[in-house]
């Protein structure tokens, strides 16, 4: 059993792994005995978070590997202050999530292919959680991981579901993910499906573009969700989507609060690999990332997880 201390927030020394810098909630760079790099996912003494880390340890139990999918390597429990505690370890991908990515991407000449580039990738990530029978449910622009390929990886899997919407795990009952990329059907924990993620897809792609998702914040009895009677307006967050009316028609559409109205998956990957080819082939296309004014602090999207 390792060995693993939690203190204000700092995992210290576990046996066998020599832990380094928080990179998010209970996330940490590590190194293994023989100097490899990994990444680990620990629980706490807060429920949800051991919740989550069981959640995504028994979704790979039913998924197989796939190139753009960040698969943990080891699961193991761990000791704390707190008690026992579950740990994810997973490889560490030598990149930085797409949110950063996009800072660089629009200072490049061809920042809009490799943009699609990391897009396809993820969307062939997220096709193969699909492919068997599960939902993903927290995808945002953090959790597409762009390695130094610019290959797009999809990583995170704690919030994920069956198909029908069940959990492996106690999850169950929670709607857990990231507000600003929260579809209605997962405050109310109904009608989930492929389409859900389409939803949080296409508000990744906007929120690369602009910084900002389908529908601002706001207070609504007392909690803090998407305010889905007042969507934005595609032309005034981001007037370069007018040379490109296929996908602004596609963002207005996935962003529907009736699932049934949403692009298929194969709509979305048909969209994303039709812009791929295009930009690919098109050094003198009109630029769709915004040239040299993207910049840090500009996505204002909440991104710490939360359930409700």
């Amino acid at each position: 059993m390792a060995e693993i201390t939690l203190c204000e927030s700092q995992v210290l020394e576990p046996q066998g792994i020599k832990v380094g810098r928080r990179l998010g909630s209970a996330v940490f760079d590590a190194k293994k005995d023989d100097g490899t790099s990994v990444v680990l996912k620990a629980g706490s003494n807060l429920p949800l978070r051991n919740v989550l880390v069981n959640n995504e340890h028994a979704v790979f139990k039913s998924i197989p590997p796939h190139a753009n999918i960040c698969r943990p390597f080891d699961y193991f429990m761990a000791n704390s202050i707190s008690g026992e505690i579950p740990v994810l370890a997973f490889p560490y991908i030598d990149g930085k999530g797409l949110d950063e990515a996009v800072l660089l991407y629009s200072c490049e000449d061809d920042g809009d292919k490799k943009f699609f580039k990391a897009l396809s990738g993820g969307l062939a990530g997220l096709k193969h959680i699909h492919d068997n029978g599960f939902l993903h449910l927290d995808i945002k622009p953090q959790n597409i991981m762009v390695d130094n390929s610019g290959a797009g990886i999809l990583i995170d899997l704690g919030g994920s579901r069956r198909m029908n919407g069940d959990c492996p795990s106690d999850l169950a009952n929670m709607s857990y993910g990231t507000l600003d990329y929260f579809p209605p059907e997962l405050v109310a924990l109904k009608n989930l499906s492929a389409r859900s993620d389409v939803y949080q897809f296409g508000a990744t792609i906007l929120s690369c573009l602009c910084g900002k998702t389908f529908y601002p914040l706001s207070g609504i009895g007392g909690c803090i969700l998407p305010d889905y009677h007042r969507p934005f307006d595609l032309n005034d967050v981001c007037p370069s989507l007018k040379e490109y009316p296929d996908l602004k028609v596609f963002l207005q559409r996935a962003r529907s609060k009736n699932p049934e109205q949403r692009p298929s998956v194969d709509d979305l990957s048909a969209l994303v690999n039709e812009h791929a080819k295009y930009f690919s082939a098109r050094p003198d296309h009109a630029r769709l990332l915004p040239k040299n004014t993207y910049v840090r602090g500009q996505l204002e999207d909440y991104d710490e997880d939360v359930n409700i």
